[in-house]
């Protein structure tokens, strides 16, 4: 699932949502590690990694039919 927006004037490849998900789930989990009084960053890092990894997964089965 990538979201794009029509523009003449842009270039390069488009990020996919999933990596995009998957890299804020990384910085909350890290966060939540590094600070011991915010426990629901680690839970809130785990759930967004979760969901991530079944959107690339979903993502790349459409993708191979």
């Amino acid at each position: 699932m990538t979201f794009r927006v029509v523009t003449p004037d842009r270039k390069g490849p488009i990020v996919p949502t999933w990596l995009i998900i998957l890299i804020i789930g990384a910085v909350l989990l890290v966060l939540g590690v590094a600070v011991e009084a915010a426990q629901f960053l680690i839970w809130l890092g785990i759930a967004v990694l979760v969901v991530s990894l079944i959107l690339g997964l979903v993502g790349r089965g459409k993708a191979r039919v």
